[in-house]
């Protein structure tokens, strides 16, 4: 299975390993989106903020 967009930027994820902790907020899908095509047309992508769907 191959996603058409990072699907760990969308979904967000948390995480403890041995030694290591991580934490990836989740991304506005329409965000990620524009980024892949800047990425695949050689532009350099925009930063992105963390988005939550109805969060004000």
């Amino acid at each position: 299975y191959m996603p058409i967009i990072p699907l760990v930027l969308v979904n967000g994820s948390e995480g403890i390993g041995t030694g290591w902790s991580s934490y990836i907020p989740n991304y506005n899908p329409r965000e990620i989106v524009a980024n892949v095509k800047r990425l695949l047309s050689g532009e350099p992508m925009q930063p992105m903020d963390p988005w939550y769907k109805g969060f004000k």
